[in-house]
């Protein structure tokens, strides 16, 4: 809760620095140097071909190979569809989260 003599309009007075213990920074600095470096890196678009390489994949000789599977071999999409319809009309048409 703020202060009650404080006016939301009134600007927040600065806080004091935070003390930094004693000891070697240089080796925080440069880990965060580091960081920096391959966050920098990570957000340059990359070439398809060479992120291809890096994952090791290549390309593809049939459309087959990029179906998914994820459908249980136990369940059969008409009764999931049924049951979709279903919670929509009890929901009165909304978008099922």
């Amino acid at each position: 809760m703020g202060n009650p003599n404080m006016s939301s309009t009134e600007p927040r007075q600065p806080q004091p620095p935070v003390p930094v213990p004693a000891g070697d920074l240089s080796q925080d600095a440069t880990a965060l140097e580091q960081d920096r470096a391959r966050r920098s890196a990570a957000a340059q678009p990359m070439d398809l071909t060479a992120l291809a390489t890096e994952q090791g994949v290549g390309p593809t000789d049939s459309i087959r190979d990029l179906r998914g599977q994820f459908w249980p071999d136990d369940e059969l999409v008409d009764k999931f569809l049924s049951e979709i319809r279903v919670l929509r009309r009890q929901n009165g048409g909304q978008i099922i989260p």
